[in-house]
């Protein structure tokens, strides 16, 4: 799998997140603590709404529309 950059360190500050297009596929970059960086897919699978519009706690994605929650490091619902 290749690497593809998308932004640097300096648009995304610990704690953020925002989605980006790779290559046709919506991609969500977590910067999260500890400054480690993280990509999960960019869109929630039970109704495909958009994760960067939810909100981050910790290791915690929160989707906004049905509370459905994710784990940052694994990517798993939890």
């Amino acid at each position: 799998m290749a690497v593809k950059r998308v932004c640097s360190l300096d648009d995304l500050w610990e704690g953020e997140m925002a989605a980006f297009d790779v290559d046709g596929t919506e991609v969500l970059l977590i910067h999260g603590e500890g400054g480690v960086v993280r990509a999960v897919q960019a869109i929630c699978p039970h109704q495909e709404i958009p994760l960067a519009e939810g909100s981050l706690q910790g290791g915690t994605l929160t989707c906004r529309a049905h509370l459905w929650q994710f784990d940052v490091v694994t990517g798993d619902s939890i």
